[in-house]
This record gives structure tokens, C-alpha cells and sequence, in this order.
């Protein structure tokens, strides 16, 4: 998780065979937020549809906002810095490695708001993140084009 997305080229991906049940079960959805169980700082991001399909490791815990409560207001919430010193504060590392439970986890008191406010909130998360998923797509590919043309420059400079 890098930056409140995750990075699947920082990590390297796993297949298992999941079937039924267990892939209904274990399956990401869009809109989940992860939270490092372990790590040297609590981690949080926000799953997108490009993020998708995935299961999410066991050093990972997935909320998956419940009907009152919108997930991009968890999303942000987890995100804050009031949130991660919480966090940080739940850890059972003896260590100064993080270390916390799903069962800790749930101990982070979310404010509920009204649901008026809560779907324009949630909408302004939703779209900034899309923005923000798009920009670093953007930059991605300027910066291989960049690549690309001082490559070709130099092999067409090397050959001449």
C-alpha cells in the first residue's frame, strides 16, 4: 500500500485457487478499504475497480463499510491522523513494528453523520480517488514515453 493505493508492482502477486464459497468469502470488492495488520506504519487504501480481482493477504485487514455508513468516509476516516495514532496506539508489538487484530481494529469509533451529508462526502472521496488513479495513470505513461524517445534517441545516435 503506498499513498492509500494499493501497489501491486511493489509486491509481487500470489494466485490461489479459490471456488465458490471461499472466493464469494475472500474476494475484494470495490470500494473496501485495507488496513496493514503489521508493517513499521499503519498503511491504509482504498480498493478500485482496476484493483480488481484480488484477495487481500493475511497481513491485511479488509472493513467493508456496513449499510449506515458510506466507504469513503471510512476510507478518509482511516486515512486521518486521528485515526492512524489510534491505531498506532492498538498495536501489541512489544516491538516498533505494528501489529494489530481485526477484533482491535473494530475498536476505532467511526462519527456516523447524517445520510444526506454522508453521500456527498462519500462522493467527493469516490471521485477524488478516481482523479487521483488517473493522474498517476497519466504520469505513468508520460514518464515511459519520456523513456521511450531518450532510448530511441540514443540508439539512433549510437548507430550513426
Amino acid at each position: 500500500m503506498v499513498d492509500g493505493r494499493i501497489a501491486p508492482e511493489a509486491g509481487g502477486s500470489s494466485w490461489a485457487d479459490l471456488s465458490g464459497g471461499l472466493l464469494d468469502r475472500h474476494a475484494l470488492r470495490p470500494s473496501d478499504v485495507l488496513v496493514a495488520a503489521r508493517g513499521s506504519a499503519p498503511k491504509v487504501a482504498w480498493v478500485g475497480e482496476g484493483d480488481l480481482p484480488a484477495v487481500a493477504s493475511a497481513n491485511i485487514l479488509v472493513v467493508r463499510a456496513r449499510p449506515n455508513l458510506r466507504p469513503g468516509i471510512v476510507f478518509a476516516f482511516l486515512r486521518s491522523e486521528i485515526a492512524l495514532s489510534f491505531i498506532r496506539g492498538l498495536s501489541r508489538s512489544t516491538r516498533d513494528q505494528l501489529s494489530i487484530t481485526a477484533r482491535d481494529l473494530a475498536a476505532v469509533e467511526i462519527p456516523i453523520l447524517p445520510a444526506d451529508m454522508q453521500e456527498k462526502i462519500d462522493a467527493i472521496v469516490e471521485a477524488g480517488e478516481a482523479a487521483y488513479a488517473e493522474a498517476l495513470a497519466t504520469a505513468a505513461a508520460r514518464r515511459e514515453i519520456a523513456h521511450a524517445i531518450a532510448i530511441n534517441t540514443l540508439r539512433a545516435g549510437a548507430a550513426g
